[in-house]
């Protein structure tokens, strides 16, 4: 098993006209999740805990404990609590990052419905895991997504506010 894993997760935005808890893009900001086995504590407690408890469910369907001192790191340019979908972020990061260390025996869609339940919605997970914009749907236990084509040449303006503002 390796002891340290890094992925790169791509901001997400969702919510995106009419597309309510169904359609997300995603952004060209980034976000490092590390998980190891260094027994230390994370940079960022909550985004940290989000990645550890996504990592810890790869780990159990895989069929595999997760090792004792595993730690989570979460670092990058991704604004939390400013609807960019950091939550979403850290939790596909933990989810990918736990799956790789685990020998990569699930792909992203089975990765999916697992984040998704952790998350409450897919609007924000499906474009973190596959990337561009994504309209997704849960059906009883199902995650279904279908990605939709888009110009090479646009580009998303972010205005951020500078005050926190939780989504949930």
């Amino acid at each position: 098993m390796a002891t340290s894993v890094t992925v790169r997760v791509p901001a997400t935005s969702a919510n995106l006209g009419p597309g309510f808890d169904c359609l997300g893009l995603a952004l060209d900001v980034w976000a490092t999740i590390r998980l190891d086995r260094s027994g230390r504590v994370g940079n960022n407690d909550a985004m940290a805990s989000m990645a550890l408890t996504a990592a810890r469910r790869v780990f159990l369907q895989c069929g595999r404990d997760a090792p004792a001192e595993l730690n989570a790191t979460y670092e990058g340019d991704i604004p939390i609590a400013r609807g960019l979908g950091a939550s979403a972020v850290a939790r596909v990061g933990g989810a990918l990052a736990a799956n790789e260390m685990a020998g990569g025996t699930l792909g992203r869609e089975a990765l999916l419905p697992l984040v998704t339940e952790l998350e409450g919605h897919a609007d924000n997970v499906t474009p973190a895991l596959f990337g561009g914009l994504q309209v997704s749907v849960v059906d009883d236990d199902r995650v279904l997504h279908v990605g939709v084509p888009l110009p090479a040449d646009l580009r998303a303006v972010l205005f951020v506010p500078e005050l926190r503002m939780p989504t949930k």
